[in-house]
C-alpha cells in the first residue's frame, strides 16, 4: 500500500540513519584520535545538531513504516516481526539515550567554555591531563553509541528478511456455542496457527456468569486428512475457565473441536466448533 509514500519514507530514513550512524563512526575513529582542539570544537556541536534532526527524521519515518508493516497492535507481540520490531524500538531509544548524554556533554564540555579553551592555546583554562580525561569519555561515550547503532542495524537485517507482521499475523479464533443446560461456552483458540495453540473454553451459566463444571473435556479433529480425533489436555484456571496451553494442530485446514461439559453426574452437554487454521 502507498508505495510512493512508502518508498520516499524508506530513502529518507536510511538517509538520516547514516548521517547518524555513519557520523559517529567518523567521530570514533577519525575526529576524536586526532585531537585536534579546533576541529573538535567546530564539528562536535555541528554534528550534534545534525543527530538531533536525523532522530527527529528516523522516528517519525519509522512509526509510518511499522504502521504499514506491522497492522493491528496486537501482531507487535504474537508475531516474529513484531518481537524484532520490539527489539530494535528497545535498542532505538537506548541509543537516543546514550547520544543525549554525549549531546549535553558536548554543550557542557565543549560548547561553553570548553570549546574555545581548547580552541586557544596558552589560556592555561584547561591541561592536557584534563583535556586528554574529557576525550576518553567522549570517545568511550560514542563508542557505546557506535556498538548499539551495530546492534540495531544487525536487527534491521533481519527484519528485511522477515515476513511483515501484517502478512503473517492472523486474528485469534474466538466463537460462543449454545449448551443444552441453557448457558453458553465461549471457545478460543490463539494464534490459530499450525503449531503450539492456546486453547480456551469459558463454560457460562444462563445468567452470563462463569460456572464451574464437573468436567470439561475437548477433542480435535481434522477430517480432511482423517487427522483425529485428538485429546486437548484442559486444566482448569478459574472460576468456569479452562485451558490448555500448549494444543497442538499439525497441520492447517478447519479443525472440528468437540467440546463436553460434564454438568451433572448424569447430565453432559456436546458442542462442535470449526476452527480455521492457517
Amino acid at each position: 500500500s502507498q508505495p510512493t509514500l512508502a518508498l520516499l519514507s524508506d530513502t529518507t530514513h536510511l538517509a538520516a540513519a547514516s548521517l547518524w550512524v555513519g557520523g559517529l563512526a567518523i567521530l570514533l575513529f577519525a575526529l576524536l584520535p586526532s585531537r585536534q582542539p579546533g576541529e573538535l570544537a567546530q564539528a562536535l556541536p555541528r554534528f550534534s545538531r545534525i543527530a538531533m534532526g536525523a532522530v527527529a527524521v528516523l522516528a517519525l519515518t519509522g512509526t509510518y513504516q511499522a504502521w504499514r508493516e506491522v497492522g493491528p497492535l496486537a501482531a507487535l507481540w504474537s508475531t516474529e516481526y513484531g518481537k524484532l520490531l520490539l527489539f530494535k524500538i528497545a535498542g532505538f531509544l537506548l541509543l537516543i539515550g546514550v547520544g543525549n548524554l554525549g549531546r549535553l556533554a558536548v554543550r557542557r564540555r565543549y560548547v561553553v567554555p570548553v570549546a574555545h579553551a581548547m580552541a586557544v592555546s596558552g589560556t592555561g583554562a584547561i591541561d592536557d591531563v584534563e583535556r586528554d580525561r574529557m576525550l576518553r569519555r567522549l570517545r568511550r561515550s560514542v563508542g557505546i553509541e557506535v556498538g548499539i547503532a551495530a546492534a540495531v542495524l544487525a536487527l534491521t537485517a533481519v527484519l528485511v528478511s522477515t515476513a511483515p507482521a501484517r502478512a503473517s499475523y492472523v486474528d485469534p479464533f474466538d466463537a460462543t456455542v449454545q449448551l443444552a443446560s441453557g448457558g453458553t461456552a465461549q471457545v478460543s483458540v490463539a494464534p490459530a496457527r499450525t503449531g503450539a495453540n492456546t486453547v480456551q473454553v469459558t463454560v457460562l451459566d444462563a445468567a452470563g456468569k462463569p460456572a464451574d463444571a464437573q468436567a470439561v473435556t475437548m477433542t480435535a479433529a481434522l477430517p480432511g486428512e482423517q487427522l483425529g480425533p485428538l485429546p486437548l489436555l484442559l486444566t482448569k484456571v478459574d472460576t468456569g475457565i479452562y485451558r490448555a496451553a500448549a494444543a497442538s494442530f499439525p497441520r492447517p485446514g478447519s479443525w472440528e473441536l468437540v467440546v463436553r461439559v460434564q454438568v451433572s453426574e448424569f447430565d453432559r452437554d456436546v458442542a462442535q466448533v470449526e476452527v480455521p487454521v492457517t
